[in-house]
């Protein structure tokens, strides 16, 4: 993508693909707990920015892949602070981080808050992430519109 409307789109399409993926985590947990199963969680991290996506390989063996700082970014969000993630979570079955590339383009539209600067394996400089407070899933615990986390 070129234009920032185009990179706006994506971005807001991101962070609608994670609430999706939220309310269908909320759903699936809902019918675990009905059967009495475990229930589960998902982690998503999120980065705008120019990445190479391509099929690498040979006729024997192909695969998509994408290259990128962003893509790096995208994959260290997701796994941010995993370790305290009950903080994080509150409840929740689904955690959305954003980097500030993401943000600034969705921030009108979802419910975000500020995390602050972060040390990012493999990031030579700080990335300011944030958190995406909805989707916060209807009946999980902490979906009252309360801050969770730090």
């Amino acid at each position: 993508r070129t234009s920032e409307e185009e990179i706006r789109r994506d971005a807001l399409n991101a962070v609608a693909c994670a609430a999706a993926m939220a309310e269908q985590m909320d759903r699936l947990n809902r019918e675990w707990r009905d059967r009495s199963l475990p229930t589960g969680r998902i982690r998503i991290g999120i980065s705008t920015g120019s990445v190479v996506v391509a099929t690498i390989g040979s006729a024997q063996r192909l695969k998509y892949t994408t290259i990128g700082n962003h893509v790096n970014i995208a994959a260290r969000l997701e796994s941010y602070d995993k370790l305290s993630e009950g903080a994080w979570m509150n409840g929740r079955p689904c955690r959305v981080l954003l980097s500030d590339s993401t943000a600034r383009y969705v921030g009108e539209a979802f419910s975000i808050r500020e995390v602050g600067e972060v040390s990012l394996k493999g990031q030579d400089q700080k990335t300011r992430v944030y958190f995406v407070q909805r989707p916060a899933c209807q009946g999980e615990p902490g979906s009252d519109g309360e801050e969770g986390g730090r």
